[in-house]
């Protein structure tokens, strides 16, 4: 057995900045990932399955309990990860954990959609068929739902396998198995990352989606009046979905938005996450509150007091993912330009010449991305805008 005076904490799933922010609070890591991996930053490196049963997991905890000592915390910053920790917190019951009802609630959209539903939460109409029995028709699909219409997988984030369909012969004959069909929502997409401990919400940022699945801007530049029905609107959903502890991410649909009245302005739910969001917006959050938001997350689960409530933005914060459409790289051009941006943070290309670039298949996807911080919020935009359009990729 572990016979080290470190505290331990379990983490599942391998994200480098999640055993970094560990490994700084001095505690002894143990990562929990389906792949040998050869470089990692963890202690020590446990094989597992994400595909296991819950009873599967039980047996596995019994096993590594017998030679590593009791976690103080089960950290989850995966999708994937989110309810096998669940299932580890169900057994090892440390202080601060998210239950398996609400990992459910978080991570199974259909039952996400469900519970939202039942406490008067708008969202999407749906249909679902994850294990392939119900054989829901194109003609169901689209007399209960409408055109257009959205394609998901039942689990899973990034949008990957994700798809709209606009006209009657675009629709599939049958559901796919493992995936849900939805009603298309129209309106402003945004999304919401909150700092919950102990169910209660202390600190809440709007992620302005300046060009979606491409371009953010944090925070929004909503007025205060939409950003406050905007919170008031994620405090429902989290309390709704069971959230206790850790960083959730909500994406909502503003809809009405240019209308001048607040009270016109309607607000769908989209789906919530309950890890720290992906997409760099972890880096956007502490480049404009100048508060490492990986230390907050971790603190929520080892029961720190957490002094954020009057944390403000002081900068601007905006990012752009690159992904030109598939085929053989022929050249880029406009790196010059991104180099002499003034409030460049970060820029990023992992292809040259020559390079096979695949078809996008989810946002978390993307051959090179930028990262700028300023002080005014139509800087910032515009930059975003003016990178898009210089930065070129030749394709042949």
């Amino acid at each position: 057995m572990q016979t080290d005076k470190k505290n331990t904490v379990w983490i599942l799933g391998n994200r480098s900045d999640a055993i970094e922010i560990a490994k700084n609070n001095n505690l002894r890591v143990i990562l929990l990932y389906n792949k040998k991996l050869k470089n990692h930053k963890a202690d020590t490196l446990e094989q597992i399955s994400f595909t296991w049963s819950k009873q599967e997991w039980k047996h596995f905890v019994e096993e590594l309990l017998k030679k590593e000592l009791n976690p103080i915390a089960i950290l989850a910053p995966t999708e994937k990860s989110v309810l096998p920790a669940a299932w580890i917190s169900d057994i090892i019951q440390p202080n601060f954990y998210t239950s398996i009802e609400a990992a459910l609630h978080c991570t199974h959209k259909p039952t996400m959609k469900r519970v939202a539903q039942k406490n008067d939460i708008p969202c999407a109409n749906f249909l679902e068929n994850e294990v392939g029995n119900n054989k829901i028709s194109k003609q169901e699909l689209i007399e209960k739902l409408g055109l257009p219409m959205a394609f998901k997988t039942c689990t899973g984030s990034g949008s990957r396998g994700a798809f709209i369909v606009k006209t009657e012969d675009e629709v599939p004959q049958l559901l796919k198995k493992g995936y849900m069909a939805e009603s298309f929502v129209e309106g402003i997409e945004c999304s919401i990352e909150a700092v919950v401990q102990n169910g209660e919400v202390l600190f809440q940022n709007i992620t302005e989606y300046t060009e979606p699945k491409f371009a953010n801007l944090v925070p929004a530049t909503f007025s205060s009046e939409i950003q406050k029905k905007i919170f008031e609107f994620n405090k429902k959903i989290i309390a709704a979905l069971g959230a206790k502890n850790g960083i959730t991410h909500t994406e909502v649909f503003i809809q009405n938005l240019e209308q001048s009245d607040v009270e016109k302005i309607n607000l769908v739910f989209g789906e919530m996450a309950i890890r720290p969001p992906g997409g760099y917006i972890m880096e956007l959050l502490k480049l404009s509150y100048q508060k490492d938001f990986w230390q907050v997350w971790l603190d929520t689960f080892l029961g720190n007091k957490i002094d954020i409530e009057t944390t403000k933005a002081n900068f601007y914060s905006g990012l752009r993912l690159f992904h030109p459409p598939a085929g053989t790289l022929k050249s880029v051009k406009g790196k010059e330009f991104i180099k002499s941006i003034e409030e460049l943070q970060e820029f990023t290309l992992s292809v040259k010449k020559g390079s096979i670039i695949n078809q996008r298949e989810g946002t978390g996807q993307s051959i090179g991305h930028i990262v700028i911080q300023g002080k005014e919020s139509t800087k910032i935009k515009s930059l975003l805008e003016e990178v898009k359009e210089k930065l070129v990729f030749e394709m042949e």
